[in-house]
């Protein structure tokens, strides 16, 4: 039974960001601002969002998975 509730969680979700990638380009074009600074905010944002990822997902080993990526990773 928990088998057939993540299969449809995982297809909902699927059609979910299909439909939101779909749409990105038309709010994109609703935005009146250059496109350096949409560039530039969108990476503020996609750095933070991927920084409290990875925050939320090693919690105790947090800095251990820091310095599991060396420089090439900073």
């Amino acid at each position: 039974m928990e088998e057939d509730q993540n299969k449809w969680l995982g297809t909902l979700l699927i059609i979910g960001s299909a439909i939101a990638y779909s749409l990105s380009g038309y709010f994109t074009r609703l935005i009146t601002l250059d496109v350096w600074t949409v560039l530039f905010w969108r990476g503020i944002f996609g750095g933070l969002f991927i920084g409290a990822y990875v925050v939320w997902r090693y919690q105790k080993d947090l800095w251990v998975a820091i310095r599991a990526m060396g420089m090439a990773g900073f």
